[in-house]
């Protein structure tokens, strides 16, 4: 284990001028973790679609410093992941889908705590269906995972076998229906299309109670701006926000 007080990584060319060693007092960078996340995805996943179907899932650059940066950073007292919420914002046909669902195994594989509980989740049932569909691809794609877990595709439902009262599944978009989860994960595709901040802040309200959550939340770079005019609900105001504020923030 090697811990630094800064990253390697130059996150500004990488991550669209995002500087993870700004702010950074309280965390520390683990080369271990970082390079453990990216070998393990590489090792692991694999395309399940396309030209690149049976493939290996080689990360491109950017794809590493995104996970080395959010794997990598953590808190120099209680080791627990410095970032909590990402939000991922990138053209159409860049590969996010399949980038979050190779993510998602990883924390359900190596990082799960206890009684995990995660989800995807988006506007309808067949948006959130696609992570899952590559999440389970990529585990029937390899021997290793299969072995690991069992895919129950009628609930759209991974468990991990060593563990049966943990569990990834995809939940239908009435946020009334999620009220009382614990969850530790949380992976919400094509955020733009939400129409209230509801189900956001019913979800993000679940993961209280979780020592180590993640929220991960998808969109498009040129919905972008409509989101932003619409609603952007993953700050606690339903006001559309002034695009040259959001500029100036990483």
């Amino acid at each position: 284990m090697i811990l630094a007080a800064q990253s390697p990584i130059d996150t500004v060319a990488l991550l669209n001028g995002y500087d993870a060693n700004a702010d950074a007092d309280g965390y520390v960078f683990d080369t271990g973790r970082a390079e453990d996340a990216i070998w393990w995805i590489q090792e692991n996943c694999t395309h399940i679609k396309g030209p690149l179907g049976g493939q290996p899932f080689l990360l491109q650059p950017w794809q590493q410093a995104l996970i080395a940066t959010l794997f990598g950073w953590i808190c120099a007292t209680t080791q627990t992941l410095r970032y909590t919420e990402v939000l991922i914002y990138i053209p159409r046909k860049n590969g996010k889908t399949p980038l979050v669902a190779a993510i998602g195994l990883y924390i359900l594989s190596q990082l799960r705590d206890p009684g995990f509980e995660g989800i995807s989740a988006a506007a309808s049932k067949n948006q959130a269906t696609l992570l899952f569909t590559w999440m389970s691809g990529m585990i029937r794609a390899s021997a290793v995972l299969a072995r690991d877990f069992k895919i129950y595709a009628h609930e759209r439902k991974i468990v991990p076998l060593d563990d049966l009262n943990a569990a990834h599944q995809v939940i239908p978009s009435d946020a009334d229906l999620q009220h009382g989860g614990n969850l530790s994960l949380v992976l919400m595709d094509e955020l733009h299309v939400q129409r209230t901040r509801e189900l956001y802040d019913v979800l993000k309200t679940g993961q209280a109670a979780r020592e180590n959550p993640l929220f991960i939340s998808l969109t498009t770079a040129d919905t972008l701006r409509a989101t932003l005019d619409e609603q952007m609900f993953w700050i606690p105001s339903n006001k559309p926000l002034d695009l040259e504020w959001f500029k100036s923030v990483p």
